[in-house]
């Protein structure tokens, strides 16, 4: 995904966490107090063409941290009738933008945020090595 969108001095950290932990941390710093699928901690608060341009021209850029939670993406897998993979590709392409400084605040920032997440995701899925394929989906 990230050399999708020309970022070579990029990195993250990805947790994959279950339910009580997303919930705990969901609690903690949104005031919901319940899982959800995904979570995203920027470490910057620039808008992405800055992060673009930094990453672009120095050293190594940490963006933040992705929280995804298996046993939510798990089930909205079989809801929506695809791979656990599958959806846990979504997850991550929805968590990196809000890394980059995208957010769905209002209809027109989650149009432009569905644009970007449905370019990562293609190409992040083209890209799938055989045995990614492979593994079932439960």
């Amino acid at each position: 995904m990230l050399d999708t969108l020309g970022l070579t001095n990029v990195e993250l950290s990805l947790a994959l966490v279950g339910d009580e932990t997303i919930a705990d941390l969901n609690q903690r710093f949104r005031k919901k107090a319940k899982a959800t699928d995904v979570l995203s901690f920027p470490l910057h608060s620039v808008d992405a063409g800055s992060i673009v341009a930094a990453a672009q021209a120095g050293p190594v850029v940490h963006l933040g941290d992705v929280i995804i939670s298996v046993p939510t993406a798990t089930r909205q897998a079989k809801e929506r009738s695809r791979a656990v993979l599958d959806e846990m590709t979504t997850l991550v392409a929805h968590g990196l933008l809000h890394l980059l400084g995208f957010d769905h605040r209002n209809d027109a920032e989650e149009r432009e945020m569905e644009a970007f997440a449905r370019v990562l995701e293609a190409a992040a899925l083209a890209k799938k090595p055989l045995w990614f394929r492979l593994v079932p989906n439960d």
